[in-house]
């Protein structure tokens, strides 16, 4: 098998791409139910997002020896529209990880192309959805003069038409230079103008390695005019809910492969983390290739004898792959007619550094701090009559009040306070990771509360109507016979249930409740229990 990826060091492609390359076939490999009596191995090639240094290492991986088999690749689109030209007349098929391009679609021109990542076609529709939400009727378009971005650009020019938009259209090269200059130009987001951009560079793609020559404006430059800017790209991840589901790479979850990966990184003291978004698609692709291959071997054909000439077997590895329908690392994965594959499109926005993709709206700090401030007055204040109620629990009128009952009320009343406390407590006060853990937190808490308080005047309550609801000459047997350690012992068995139901709750992962972003042009983080919390689509 042959692996083209793009290993530029500097960005820490080579360490991403290759340590996913080596523990996805290892994985693979070490599956007994595929490919019996073989070991998949690659070749690696650079085609270094280059249609030209694409072919080259194409024919250079043809020529040396072994035989491949089938392609896995390339990353960048320019790359793989040239591959997949050339492939088809020796016989190899092609499954690209991460080109999107829509002009790769042409299954006449392509016809050995395959790709577990979503066309752009689908970022066209993301672009028009935010115009029609913000109300823009105008637009200026920057691309690169590549028959993969034009393609783009000619579908985005149509899908405007029809929407009676007026598309004004600058033909140039977006580079760092682009954005440099566009900053002295004035094009920036305290002028008006927001920038939109395809998510696929990495974090921090405005600041140039060592070696590159300097631009006309500084990184920091480029990232003010950065501000605001938003991103459209495909859905680069699984919904939390499908992060520890089993899938069909030897039974994993998500979480466990990303575990396992980030392993093999730190071993290496690998960089370019940044890119990790991408790896999934890289898995789902080169196991896509296992199943192919291994379904082709279950209809009596001998891979050792694949040659350049194979037209059969080559028919068949396409068919058997193009047919596949599989739990991978990026959901379900399945291809079309045009051997591309149905995704999302997630749109998010760039923010003093931090790309986020909602307009999250918390609780003030001002109204924190007052509801805090009255919350620990309150429990001063309980803090104060469970003192009272001890010290003088032997006087008569407290006694009657039976003050070790009392303590268990005011118990109550203090955990209440401390739950409005925990309630104010979101990603404006502290991290989303504590935030999301105090969910639970808040449901214990506000649960055991309820309970002290109202299990404790509802057993004293009853004990008061069952001594009246006796007979009046044996109201003192009963009022002896009923003690507080009895009522206690009520109270502890309404207790227990709750802690019972609470520990289900907070053990069963469909019922835990979790940070969630709520449907709405601003995004206020909730804690609930529906686990789906990515929902692509254009925000405020």
């Amino acid at each position: 098998m042959s692996g083209v990826f793009t290993n530029q060091s500097e960005f820490g492609y080579e360490q991403v791409f290759l340590t996913c390359l080596d523990l996805t076939l290892e994985l693979l490999n070490n599956d007994s139910r595929l490919l019996p009596g073989y070991f998949l191995n690659a070749s690696i090639a650079d085609p270094r997002c280059s249609g030209t240094d694409a072919t080259r290492g194409l024919f250079e991986q043809i020529i040396q020896p072994p035989t491949k088999i089938m392609i896995v690749g390339a990353d960048c689109s320019v790359s793989s529209a040239p591959i997949a030209t050339l492939a088809p007349y020796w016989n190899l098929v092609q499954i690209s990880p991460l080109s999107t391009s829509p002009q790769l679609e042409d299954n006449v021109t392509y016809p050995t192309f395959l790709r577990t990542v979503a066309s752009d076609s689908n970022i066209v529709m993301g672009i028009t959805s935010l115009m029609l939400h913000f109300g823009w009727s105008r637009m200026a378009v920057l691309v690169q003069q590549e028959a993969i971005f034009t393609t783009v650009l000619s579908r985005l020019r149509g899908t405007l038409e029809t929407l009676k938009l007026k598309p004004a259209l600058e033909f140039t090269f977006a580079t760092r230079e682009n954005t440099g200059k566009s900053y002295h130009l004035g094009l920036t987001p305290r002028n008006g103008y927001l920038w939109i951009y395809f998510a696929w560079y990495p974090s921090g793609w405005w600041v140039l390695p060592r070696g590159y020559s300097p631009l006309s404006c500084s990184a920091a430059e480029i990232q003010d005019m950065l501000q605001y800017s938003i991103y459209i790209n495909y859905q680069p991840y699984v919904p939390t809910s499908e992060l520890y589901l089993a899938t069909d790479i030897q039974g994993l979850t998500r979480a466990q492969f990303d575990q396992m990966f980030q392993e093999r990184l730190t071993k290496i003291h690998a960089t370019g983390t940044s890119l990790q978004d991408q790896v999934p698609y890289i898995v789902d692709a080169i196991w896509a290739a296992g199943l192919g291959l291994n379904a082709t071997l279950g209809q009596d054909i001998a891979l050792e004898n694949f040659t350049y000439d194979s037209d059969n077997t080559s028919a068949l590895i396409y068919q058997n792959t193009k047919n596949l329908r599989f739990r991978g690392m990026t959901g379900i994965v399945s291809f079309d007619a045009n051997g591309g594959r149905t995704g999302m499109v997630r749109c998010f926005q760039y923010r003093n550094g931090v790309p986020i993709d909602k307009e999250e709206v918390y609780i003030s700090h001002a109204l924190f701090v007052v509801y805090t401030a009255i919350s620990s007055l309150g429990i001063l204040f309980a803090v104060g009559i469970l003192i009272f109620n001890l010290v003088f629990a032997k006087t008569r009128v407290v006694k009657l009040s039976s003050p070790y009952l009392n303590v268990m009320i005011i118990v109550g009343a203090i955990l209440f306070y401390i739950d409005v406390i925990l309630f104010g407590v979101d990603g404006g006060v502290t991290s989303s990771a504590i935030a999301s853990s105090l969910c639970m937190a808040r449901i214990w808490v506000a649960s055991l509360a309820f309970t002290l308080v109202f299990g404790t005047v509802f057993v004293k309550t009853w004990r008061i109507y069952y001594i009246f609801s006796n007979a009046r000459k044996q109201r003192k047997t009963y009022k002896k016979l009923i003690k507080d350690g009895f009522l206690f012992a009520l109270l502890g068995c309404v207790l227990l249930v709750d802690v019972i139901f609470l520990i289900i709750v907070t053990a069963v992962p469909s019922a835990r409740l979790e940070i969630s972003n709520q449907e709405q042009p601003q995004s206020v983080c909730l804690c609930t229990a529906t686990l789906s919390t990515h929902i692509p689509g254009v925000y405020k």
